[in-house]
């Protein structure tokens, strides 16, 4: 859980190509995610869908002990600031 709270503020840096140019640097670098939970007080978890990161960053596999449903690929929300207000469990995100 600590790393799950520990590495999050990069993941939600959302990506913005300005030219056509950049068009092929920023789908390189693209990770897709979707909102795995979404907890009170903004305790959100977020599933990695595709994309390459390094393995630190994220829990390889976590289990939720409040359903005992097991996640693969996770981290937690720690800048709420950037994130979708609006967005849903099960809801794809377009992370870097």
């Amino acid at each position: 859980m600590k790393k799950l709270l520990s590495f999050l503020l990069i993941m939600f840096a959302f990506i913005q190509c300005s030219n056509e140019e950049n068009n092929s640097d920023c789908s390189a670098n693209l990770l897709r995610g979707k909102l795995a939970i979404k907890g009170i007080c903004l305790n959100y978890t977020i599933q990695l869908v595709s994309g390459e990161i390094d393995k630190d960053l994220i829990e390889s596999e976590w289990v939720d002990e409040m359903t005992g449903t097991v996640y693969n690929d996770v981290f937690a929300l720690q800048n709420v600031c950037d994130f979708p207000s609006g967005i849903e469990e099960g809801e794809n995100l377009i992370l870097l």
